[in-house]
């Protein structure tokens, strides 16, 4: 049976579905974090705010979740919302 697309009233619509009728799991999460490093300052509020996502390189913050967990996207989101430099950014 081939892939089918979701149903349109889904929260998922737009994705496809295996032969099972599951969600592809790499389709439903395909955000991407990424850290600037010419504007990180080093201030380690993203890490604290969402560990799972980020972590400190030396003195700079790196995003090593790719793609970003399903269950971190809004500590994700606001981590990027709460980063005094703009220097995270979210690709969705």
């Amino acid at each position: 049976m081939p892939e089918r697309e979701a149903d349109r009233s889904s929260p998922y619509s737009g994705m496809t579905m295996n032969n099972h009728g599951k969600i592809n799991e790499r389709e439903k999460n395909s955000m991407k974090a990424i850290v600037d490093p010419d504007l990180c300052i080093g201030c380690t509020l993203c890490v604290q705010i969402c560990p799972s996502v980020f972590e400190m390189h030396d003195d700079k913050a790196f995003a090593y979740a790719d793609p970003v967990p399903g269950s971190d996207i809004e500590t994700c989101r606001d981590a990027a919302r709460q980063c005094p430099v703009n220097a995270i950014i979210l690709e969705e």
